[in-house]
């Protein structure tokens, strides 16, 4: 029984020290034995971070605690977490070097994540780490309701929420995606700001059409009503023009001059020859329709998007 009992003490010592030894903790050889590798601190976390941007570094001294070379073999993240470092690829004793670390939170990642540097040197117990945590700041759309409908001419209206995680609280501006022809939308607000753990609101419209259509018309000068003084003084000159050439040019002349003066008038009296616009609104068809709305916030010199999809029915 006392020999069990020694047995599983040392195999419990043996797994401490493996454990030690994978996390930093002070396990080492006695002095005089070799190198030996020591990390402060062994455990970092980081403040909440958006999605995609990285974080401020924060660092890690590994020291050789030992009295023979530390030879380093890799220095490795693992996680979405990044690691510079001045190390050399041997350590010599009681010298030290400095771990750089950031954090950058993947697209849609949010709230806690974790992560490790992992030391590989010639250590007992090894490898080394340095466990990490941080928290990806993020938010989320939900459409409420998930479907409406109504018929052309008609418009529908939608909650949408923006809702925060990881201690997100910025600026989310909304807009919609392709939409049925005829139909248009709106927000109100068109831009929100979640904060913490508070979720902000926006009502979305979504306008149809239930079509009409009106033709261009042509110009046509009016038939009736007192001819202004602008034209009388066109035809005026006219006609003191064609008595002037026909002295000089002979009737053919005379002709192709008041000819030419009264097109110019013409011209004048309607303006140029404009023609007024058409005035035509499609009607929405009929038909389910799966409308995308995209929240969007500033992230760095890119930016975060998250969508939403919903169901509009038109009759």
């Amino acid at each position: 029984m006392e020999s069990r009992r020694k047995i599983r003490i040392t195999s419990l010592l043996a797994v401490l020290g493996i454990l030690g030894g994978a996390w930093g903790a002070p396990f080492s050889r006695a002095a005089g034995s070799g190198p030996a590798a020591a990390l402060n601190p062994t455990i970092l976390n980081f403040p909440s971070q958006l999605a995609t941007t990285t974080s401020a570094p924060q660092t890690s001294t590994l020291t050789n605690t030992g009295d023979q070379p530390l030879a380093i073999s890799s220095i490795a993240a693992v996680g979405t977490f990044a690691e510079t470092n001045n190390c050399p690829a041997s350590l010599a004793a009681n010298a030290s070097c400095t771990i750089s670390i950031t954090f950058t939170p993947v697209t849609g990642a949010s709230g806690e994540v974790a992560g490790l540097i992992i030391i590989t040197d010639n250590a007992l117990p090894g490898p080394q780490a340095i466990s990490l945590g941080g928290l990806a700041a993020n938010f989320s759309l939900a459409a409420s309701p998930s479907s409406n409908t109504v018929s052309p001419g008609q418009s529908a209206t939608y909650t949408i929420t923006v809702t925060p995680s990881g201690g997100f609280s910025q600026s989310v501006s909304l807009a919609c995606g392709a939409l049925p022809a005829g139909a248009n939308c709106g927000f109100s607000p068109a831009s929100v700001t979640p904060g913490g753990s508070s979720a902000a609101t926006s009502t979305l419209t979504i306008s149809t059409s239930s079509g009409s259509q009106s033709a261009p018309q042509p110009w046509l000068p009016p038939r009736s009503g007192p001819i202004s003084l602008r034209v009388l003084g066109w035809l005026l000159l006219a006609g003191l023009g064609a008595l002037a050439l026909r002295r000089r040019a002979g009737v053919a002349g005379a002709a192709l001059t008041t000819l030419a003066l009264l097109a110019a008038l013409a011209v004048s009296a309607c303006g140029g020859g404009s023609s007024s616009g058409s005035n035509t609104s499609v009607a929405t068809p009929a038909g389910s329709y799966t409308v995308l709305v995209t929240g969007t916030t500033p992230a760095g010199t890119s930016s975060v998007q998250n969508p939403v999809s919903f169901t509009l029915v038109v009759n």
